[in-house]
């Protein structure tokens, strides 16, 4: 069978076909198109938008710097520094535009040789951590007057720095300021500081330091270890940090009337024998004042919680008096001690346990007293036992009401225990 095709259905045909072959062509220089934007954008050589970040130059001074077209950041110097005593420069030219830095080590740092002494200007507002991160060899550091420039985490914690002058409107000390500074002895903070960070000054060579009158609050081990002796409060003190003050060395201890809230540790392992709480207090955190030298304390009815230790093993002669409504945790006034020969501890305060014998009870025939330190001797060997030598007999009081396990559990050498008459004493398992 022969099919006949007209003319005119061949131009139809012809014309359809020229048609969708320009369609396809288009759809493809569209994808090609679309596909080489994408490809350009994602390199950022083509992208349509912010402009393409600029190259590090180095200006006349040998600083290395980057702008944004708008202002210029100070990430470095090359050999013209070494050795030498610099300062930076407020303003660096651009393509002839004079931008200010305001920024110096925010995106890293680079350096040939050490650096003597770097001073930085007021423009700058922002000192980032790239000199720590870099190990910067600098051996001063200067804000220039009328600095208010932030200091970033860790940001001059050098192993080389011996001298630092902060901005003088500095607002806060940062976690890590100056760390690891082993060779910085000293450090002055301005009256602008109203917080401290995260040990700020831990493993440096610093051993004391001024409190800012602007201070409102510290924190965590923001001047321990240190060896501050006498210390007052800054008036404006609201939030006194974890270990803040922890092994601080202070001798004697003014608290001032805006403080609400001692965080845990707060002043704990000092030498403190006196201390006056203000009315502003709410919180005492947890071992605050653990281990000081406190004979006696009033407590404020303002102050709502105790934590656990927070008064523990001071030399109290009586049990403070803790204010009704006062929540309060475990051993706040736990003590121990030794008294003739007898080692003891008291967790509340009111009643005592004994933990053990030195020297003077070895090959003897001793009996438990029945108050210590004035207090009634009500447990034995609850909190563990330590002894000398062997004990010949041990007579326990009828004030005691337990005997623990600690006898047994740490083998002590007893050849006779007699309980004396008219005992209602429990014993635990394994008690003798």
């Amino acid at each position: 069978m022969t099919t006949f095709v007209n003319a005119s259905s061949r131009q139809i045909s012809s014309t359809h076909a020229r048609t969708a072959g320009r369609s396809i062509a288009r759809r493809a220089r569209n994808s090609l198109l679309l596909a080489t934007g994408a490809a350009l954008a994602f390199s950022g050589l083509g992208a349509i938008g912010a402009p393409a970040a600029q190259a590090a130059a180095t200006d006349s001074s040998g600083f290395i710097y980057t702008d944004n077209g708008t202002s210029v950041s100070i990430q470095g110097c090359d050999a013209t520094c070494s050795g030498e005593s610099v300062t930076i420069p407020s303003t660096i030219t651009v393509g002839g535009n004079i931008l200010p830095v305001t920024s110096v080590a925010t995106n890293g740092w680079s350096q040939v040789g050490q650096i003597t002494s770097m001073t930085i200007p007021n423009s700058v507002t922002t000192l980032g951590n790239g000199l720590h991160e870099n190990r910067a060899s600098i051996v001063s550091v200067v804000f220039a007057p009328n600095s208010y420039a932030t200091i970033a985490e860790y940001g001059l914690a050098l192993g080389s720095l011996t001298s630092v002058t902060l901005p003088d409107h500095l607002a806060a000390v940062p976690r890590g300021l100056v760390a690891d500074a082993s060779q910085l002895t000293s450090i002055v903070l301005p009256n602008t500081v109203t917080s401290i960070g995260y040990a700020p000054f831990t493993y440096s060579g610093i051993t004391s330091v001024n409190l800012p009158t602007s201070l409102v609050s510290t924190g965590y081990r923001s001047f321990a270890g240190m060896n501050l002796g006498a210390v007052t409060l800054p008036p404006n003190v609201t939030y006194v940090g974890e270990d803040s003050f922890n092994n601080a060395h202070i001798t004697s201890l003014t608290l001032n009337s805006a403080l609400t809230t001692i965080d845990g540790h707060g002043f704990q392992n000092n030498q403190i024998t006196s201390l006056t709480l203000p009315a502003s207090l709410r919180t005492i955190g947890y071992q605050a004042f653990q281990t000081n030298s406190l004979t006696s304390l009033t407590i404020p009815a303002t102050v709502t919680s105790i934590e656990s230790y927070a008064f523990a093993y001071n030399n109290f002669t009586s049990t403070p008096t803790v204010p009704g409504g006062t929540t309060v945790g475990t051993g706040v006034f736990a003590s121990s001690g030794t008294s003739n020969g007898w080692l003891w501890s008291s967790l509340d305060g009111s009643s005592a346990s004994i933990t053990g014998c030195d020297a003077t009870c070895s090959g003897a025939s001793v009996t438990i007293p029945s108050t210590i330190n004035g207090k009634p001797v009500t447990a034995v060997a609850t909190a563990g036992w330590t002894q000398t030598g062997t004990i010949t007999s041990m007579t326990i009081p009828n004030s005691v009401t337990t005997l623990g396990n600690g006898l047994h559990e740490n083998r002590a050498s007893i050849v006779s225990v007699v309980f004396a008459p008219n005992s209602y004493a429990t014993i635990a398992e394994y008690g003798l």
